[in-house]
């Protein structure tokens, strides 16, 4: 919807009065014109024309909106210092390397002096404060809402920042000291640009950086077997992890009912499995070395006088991902 240009020749010594004396009371040729034409309009055309026409003015004052809002592209962020949190949304692109870099430049100079809000509406482009509730819903929205790049969330009390961001749909939870010091040997020491460090650290790091083998869990067995101690490292931080996140989750739960294996690494990698479950015997986990040795079979594979059930359970990734695919084209 665009607004016409009418074109007037008038002399231009009246012209130059005529400013002269409007100036005098606040008001121009231009605002005195379009007063006019506006009065000229409505003494002219019927009332319910008008009211025809403004109703096709806001119809398309509304599309251009929702064409406005369905182009655009934004991260949805969660702050959280002591007892205070702040959530909002920001326009960003290669959502996580720009808010790690942003926090290693200033972020981490500012939290505890200013407020949160002043430090998201000072930092991240195209921030608009949301609630809680708002934020709940926009997270369970991102799988099938392509506007929505990143979820991310600060804990300035832990140090800690975690990611979700919509090519991955998991999350991932990273150490600020850890982020920042990256985010400086990538770009003082490697001389890397934000889609360089993106592929390093999405494609290149990980179980592929630590071990110097691959990234696929059967590539790192068959290595560390044969003596490999990069690629036995990799799959020791793997299963570090993974016991620390159940102990963590367990915790804030107030204890756990059953823990599932699952996708391709946990569904597949027996020994991962066994060695996972020795570590969580404090929990009443108990697995049946029997049941577990097998790959990609739905069942039980805790014994049965464990305190917590254990299950094998496969994924169809390919399957789900066709579904979601279907619901957005229909």
């Amino acid at each position: 919807m665009t607004d016409e240009e009418i074109v007037l020749y008038f002399n231009e010594h009246r012209l130059a009065k005529l400013e002269s004396y409007l100036l005098k009371d606040g008001s121009s040729v231009e605002h005195e014109l379009q007063n006019l034409l506006d009065r000229f309009y409505e003494q002219t055309v019927p009332e319910h024309e008008r009211m025809e026409v403004e109703a096709q003015i806001e119809l398309e004052r509304e599309r251009e909106a929702a064409q406005r809002e369905a182009s655009r592209r934004f991260a949805v962020v969660h702050f959280h210092e002591g007892d205070d949190d702040f959530f909002f949304t920001s326009e960003l692109r290669n959502s996580f390397y720009s808010i790690a870099n942003l926090y290693r430049s200033t972020l981490k100079d500012e939290v505890g002096k200013y407020t949160l809000d002043s430090i998201a509406q000072s930092n991240f482009s195209g921030c608009q404060t949301i609630n809680d509730m708002t934020f709940s819903v926009l997270c369970s929205a991102m799988p099938n809402d392509p506007r929505i790049t990143a979820l991310v969330e600060f804990d300035f009390n832990h140090n800690i920042i975690s990611v979700c961001e919509s090519s991955g749909n998991a999350w991932r939870t990273y150490d600020l000291k850890d982020v920042s010091a990256a985010m400086y040997k990538a770009e003082r020491k490697e001389g890397l640009s934000l889609d360089e460090m993106n592929e390093v650290l999405n494609k290149k790091s990980g179980m592929l950086g630590i071990s110097g083998v691959s990234s696929d869990g059967r590539d790192l067995e068959a290595a560390a077997e044969t003596g490999n101690k990069r690629a036995q490292l990799a799959l020791d931080v793997f299963d570090y992890r993974v016991i620390k996140y159940i102990g963590a989750y367990a915790a804030a739960m107030n204890g756990v009912d059953a823990i599932a294996f699952t996708a391709g690494i946990g569904e597949n990698n027996i020994k991962m499995r066994k060695d996972v479950c020795s570590s969580l015997t404090y929990l009443g986990v108990k697995l049946d070395e029997e049941k577990n040795n097998v790959r990609g079979e739905e069942r039980i594979i805790s014994a049965d006088d464990s305190k917590v059930q254990v299950l094998l359970v496969p994924t169809n990734e390919e399957l789900a991902i066709a579904r979601e695919t279907l619901a957005l084209v229909k």
